[in-house]
């Protein structure tokens, strides 16, 4: 490989990076994909610069490659951990919002509830006057 194939790698690379991060992502689930993206760009880069030492050098090319598949299998396992983390808190989120919404029913059921017994303490009030006007009209009359 020559210094033209590392300088073509690298303006590759680099483009291929500045168009991944063209879109702003603006939830977690875009940002996850986005940062999938662009490890794959790094990756395809990094597998060509050690396929291009490998012309070199055999010995230093397989060394690479032992070590980049290491460090591939480690970030396979990252991000399906990170995507299993992210799933976990968006059903948090979703979990969250019923239960905000199970409070907004329970607060407006606790209202009704509050204004129905101060209508039954004023219903028990009235009847008590009227027994007490009722039994007062029983003694005089």
């Amino acid at each position: 490989a020559s210094r033209a194939d590392v300088v073509a790698l690298e303006r590759s690379v680099d483009m291929l990076l500045k168009q991944a991060r063209t879109h702003s992502p603006s939830s977690r689930r875009e940002q996850h994909e986005a940062l999938r993206r662009e490890m794959k760009i790094y990756a395809s880069g990094l597998r060509e610069a050690f396929r291009q030492v490998g012309t070199h050098c055999a010995e230093r090319g397989c060394l690479l490659d032992k070590f980049f598949f290491g460090f591939q299998e480690l970030s396979d396992s990252l991000s399906k951990e990170h995507a299993s983390l992210l799933a976990r808190y968006e059903e948090l989120g979703r979990r969250h919002q019923l239960v905000v919404a199970r409070e907004k029913v329970l607060e407006a059921d606790t209202k009704t509830a509050r204004r129905e017994r101060g209508e039954l303490h004023w219903c028990v009030h009235s009847l008590r006057l009227s027994l007490t006007e009722a039994d007062a009209q029983i003694l005089r009359g």
